[in-house]
Parts: structure tokens; sequence; C-alpha cells
């Protein structure tokens, strides 16, 4: 969750928005296999970057962008079950994110991917999830 000294500029989503509209998404689920990776792997970079944000402040009041929500909920439907790499007997549908050299991982941090961790973050034994602004 963003703090309260933290706020989001939502005119960055223009970029993402400019080559992908809100299209729903039970609509993202029926494009080919290719044009949902395309738009997945888009859309995770988004969030990782901080370009999307679940969260936003207005008016001193948090409000979610169910949008966004419900693009997290169909990739879970999207994704297949797999290992997580260095994990043995461990599986998860989202792979997990490689981050900044400038965030302090200690062990037992896992960052899944489509989380935005900011630089100079110190990440004690955490699980951060798809969707995070940390």
């Amino acid at each position: 969750m963003l703090s309260s000294t933290q706020s989001f500029d939502r005119k960055k989503q223009k970029d993402f928005m400019f080559h992908y509209p809100r299209i729903t998404a039970e609509e993202v689920l029926s494009l080919p296999r290719k044009e949902q990776d395309d738009f997945f792997d888009s859309f995770l970079i988004a969030l990782e970057t901080g370009e999307l944000s679940v969260s936003f402040k207005k008016n001193d009041q948090w409000y979610s962008d169910d949008w966004i929500r419900s693009i997290i909920l169909s990739y879970f439907k999207y994704s297949l079950i797999a290992p997580i790499e260095g994990y043995p007997y461990s599986f998860d549908k989202i792979p997990l994110q490689k981050t900044s050299p400038l965030v302090r991982r200690v062990p037992g941090s896992l960052v899944r991917r489509g989380s935005h961790v900011g630089d100079r973050c110190i990440l004690m034994p955490s699980f951060v999830n798809i969707g995070a602004f940390v």
C-alpha cells in the first residue's frame, strides 16, 4: 500500500493506455496467446516501473483502480503454475521479479513480478505481491 507521503501520477498511465486502451479482462483472455503474452508482459512492466498503480490518492482518500485489479485477476487465469526458480518444491503462477541493485533484499524476501519496489528500499523477510507499490 502507498504511504501517505507517496502520490501516484495518473498521467504516466497514458503511455501504457495509448498502446492498450481499457479493454476488459474477458477481452484480454479472448485474444490469441501471442497477443496475451505481449499484453501481460507490457502490463507487468508498467506495474513494476510505477507507470500503473492499483491504488491512488484523491482528496486525501485512497481508492483502487478496478480495471487494474481485474487485469491482475485475469493474469492468474492466464498463467500456468510453474516451479519457482531457486526454491525447490515451490510452485506459483506468477514468477519472481529481479529487483534493482539499489534494493537490499535479505534472505527470505520474495518479490513477485508486477510489483513496484523503489530504489533504496530494504526488504526484510517478506512477500511482495503483484500490484504492490513499495
